[in-house]
């Protein structure tokens, strides 16, 4: 008995497992408001390339639920731009193609802050759980220069 058992952990032991959670998924945090003078920016993956037809839909905050105000794809340089909006509190959830996580960033439209923002989402994998997206996805400020405006998509 004892030699069938060390012969089971050694071929456990060879064997690669996939990586996969075990228990509950984590409770992600919510990701702090980021302040920001306009709504636009370059959507790109983990690695910084530019990823185009990437769902970016406007959110207002309307009591403790978000609705949805407009939406727009990022054009071929994975740029967006809603233009003039009133100042406020926003979230802007981006959908991107097949392979990527849906993120969303919660955003305060105000008179201060930055000019506009690049997002790295990243690439989907089976090993997390949904909405853990957020958690590790990068974001950074960019330059001034405004963005070509992006095709309306919906």
């Amino acid at each position: 008995m004892r030699i069938v058992v060390l012969a089971l952990i050694s071929l456990t032991w060879g064997t690669p497992v996939p990586a996969q959670r075990v228990g509950d998924c984590p409770v992600a945090s919510p990701r702090s408001p980021v302040e920001v003078r306009s709504l636009h920016g370059v959507v790109s993956d983990p690695i910084w390339a530019v990823i185009p037809k990437v769902r970016v839909t406007l959110q207002k905050k309307s009591g403790e639920i978000f609705r949805d105000i407009r939406s727009v794809a990022t054009d071929a340089e994975g740029k967006f731009d809603f233009g003039s909006m009133p100042p406020g509190r926003y979230r802007l959830a981006f959908v991107g193609p097949h392979g990527f996580c849906r993120v969303t960033v919660p955003v305060t439209l105000a008179t201060k802050g930055w000019a506009g923002f690049e997002l790295a989402i990243p690439a989907e994998t089976s090993d997390i759980c949904p909405g853990y997206c957020d958690e590790s996805s990068k974001l950074r400020e960019i330059a001034e220069a405004s963005p070509t405006p992006a095709h309306e998509a919906f």
